[in-house]
C-alpha cells in the first residue's frame, strides 16, 4: 500500500508554533488501490507545532481531524481528503472546505 505523507507546521495566531496534539479518525473504506482500509483513529503530537503522518489515500472517503491545542486556545473538527501523491502535502492541499458540522 502506498502512503501519503502530510507535512506542515501549525501556528498559534500570534505567530508561535502550536503545541498539543491532532487526532485524526477514520471510517472503514476502500483505499483508491482497492485495499480495505479498517476504521481507525490516530493521534499525533506537535513538536514544535510540526505535523508529520503518513496516511492511505481516502478515494472518496473523508478523514476527520481536531487540534487540540495548548491552553485550550483552539479546538477544530475539519475533514481531510487524501489523494496519492509522491511528494508531501501541506494541510491546506487536503482540508475540504468547512468544518465538520458546517
Amino acid at each position: 500500500m502506498t502512503l501519503t505523507r502530510i507535512s506542515d507546521v501549525i501556528y498559534f495566531a500570534d505567530g508561535a508554533p502550536a503545541a498539543g496534539f491532532v487526532v485524526i479518525s477514520w471510517p472503514a473504506y476502500l483505499g483508491v488501490d482497492g485495499d480495505p482500509i479498517a476504521a481507525g483513529e490516530r493521534r499525533v503530537i506537535l513538536h514544535a507545532g510540526i505535523l508529520h503522518v503518513d496516511l492511505a489515500p481516502s478515494g472518496g472517503a473523508h478523514y476527520t481531524v481536531s487540534y487540540h491545542l495548548a491552553g485550550g486556545q483552539c479546538w477544530q473538527v475539519e475533514r481531510w481528503q487524501v489523494p496519492q501523491a509522491a511528494d508531501a502535502l501541506r494541510v491546506h492541499q487536503v482540508r475540504t472546505s468547512g468544518t465538520v458540522g458546517e
